[in-house]
């Protein structure tokens, strides 16, 4: 009898375990990955946007969040730009991954950002933009057109999903 009790003790807190970790998995999928970062999907924020004055959903434009996380290599890079720029360093001795909020036009291929976040490592925010900018063609055969062609597969196999969230 102890000995079946253990068992199915074990069993169970093996299946939550796996369910917690199957969940923290399926959050973010992978978009693409360089020397420098790789860059992830955040699968549960992806919506589509609304007009801001209809309130009327557009099934074309695709508002999302990216997760950016950064090698050693992709570390020295943004300390080396911030550093060019004359940024503040405060901070990014730990830097360690990037939220980024954009928005994507489907039919016309374009992007928006309209937000940047970076962490340290302990999941600190180093420093906040708001972007204020204009909608940009994607760079034909560039990684921003690969990871495009990627969200634009999500959204096919993700519709219904995405379209009830919406």
């Amino acid at each position: 009898m102890k000995k079946r009790l253990v068992t199915v003790l074990a069993i169970s807190l093996f299946l939550i375990l796996s369910s917690v970790t199957c969940f923290a998995e399926d959050r973010y999928q992978i978009l693409a990955s360089t020397k420098q970062s790789t860059y992830y999907l955040d699968t549960q924020t992806i919506k589509f946007a609304r007009n801001t004055i209809t309130n009327q959903l557009n099934t074309d434009i695709v508002d999302f969040w990216e997760k950016v996380i950064y090698s050693e290599d992709g570390i020295r890079f943004v300390i080396e730009f911030r550093t060019k720029k004359r940024l503040p360093l405060k901070g990014y001795e730990n830097f360690n991954h990037a939220l980024y909020h954009y928005r994507i036009n489907l039919r016309a291929n374009q992007i928006l950002t309209l937000r940047a976040i970076d962490y340290d490592s302990n999941g600190q925010i180093l420093a906040e933009y708001q972007h204020d900018s204009s909608w940009h063609d994607t760079i034909p055969d560039s990684l921003g057109e690969y990871k495009l062609k990627c969200i634009k597969d999500f959204v096919t196999n993700n519709y219904d999903i995405i379209y009830g969230r919406s």
